[in-house]
């Protein structure tokens, strides 16, 4: 049996295929939810709770590049 603190088979080829730490992962996982209010896609909308985004002079250019239907 694994450990608490084991890795999961998942995010270890995450890690691996990307370069992230495993904790790195999850930072960003816990994040996603919190932005995409626990759905399964994040919506042009969501981009509205982040404070940063707010007053950014290119707010609307960094949202179009997640949006961008190519």
């Amino acid at each position: 049996m694994g450990s608490a603190h084991s890795v999961p088979a998942e995010m270890r080829e995450l890690a691996d295929r990307t370069g992230f730490t495993s904790e790195q992962i999850e930072h960003l996982h816990r994040r996603f939810k919190q932005l995409s209010r626990d759905q399964l896609t994040i919506r042009k909308e969501n981009f509205d709770s982040i404070p940063d985004l707010e007053f950014n002079p290119i707010r609307a250019k960094i949202v179009h590049a997640f949006f961008d239907k190519r």
